[in-house]
């Protein structure tokens, strides 16, 4: 082979990155004042550049202007990898007549191993410069654990943290109703 097609050929294997990863950058939310932009890692390492090319894309979002609320990594989904194997020896022995048959010897040995990877994806979440809107729900300082977008049980952990228990039904609870009866005339 001549020497410029190998080099061809080892740039274009070392430039394709691989087929395992996510796609790259891409929006994962935008409208008027906000968005999200997600990408495989928050690097600006070469041959991928993902960090370069989020800027570019929150550039072409806000032409006039951005600024970074949070970056965060998130957990899309899990990735298993099985690997499952057996293995089957038999001896027998052989006598010179076919009439006698001695034994079988046999062994059966089986593998199974299985790992679970977590996809993480790092995300950024932006803001137009000038928005007459001020972001509500994000922390005020990063945080190592920081909260959900969206806690479907705030209302209820905002009650508790108030003292407000008080049930909104309207059965009674079995230790407060008062039995007339209780099957020994009682």
């Amino acid at each position: 082979m001549r020497p410029w097609k190998m080099l061809t050929l080892l740039l274009t294997v070392s430039l394709s990155g691989g087929c395992a990863g996510s796609q790259g950058v891409r929006y994962v939310y935008q409208d008027g004042n906000f968005g999200v932009v997600g990408m495989p890692e928050n690097t600006d390492h070469w041959p991928t550049h993902y960090r370069h090319k989020a800027e570019q894309l929150m550039e072409g979002h806000f032409p006039d202007g951005h600024e970074i609320v949070r970056a965060e990594e998130v957990i899309e989904g899990e990735r298993v990898l099985k690997q499952e194997g057996s293995k089957t020896a038999e001896v027998s022995p052989q006598s010179p007549s076919a009439i006698i048959s001695v034994a079988k010897f046999g062994r059966t040995s089986s593998r199974s191993m299985a790992d679970t990877t977590k996809i993480k994806e790092c995300r950024i979440i932006y803001r137009r410069i000038g928005s007459p809107e001020v972001p509500t729900g994000f922390a005020a300082a990063a945080d190592p654990t920081p909260t959900l977008y969206v806690d479907p049980n705030a209302v209820e952990r905002h009650k508790i943290a108030n003292g407000d228990t008080a049930k909104t039904d309207t059965k009674a609870s079995p230790q407060t109703e008062k039995k007339t009866d209780d099957g020994w005339g009682n």
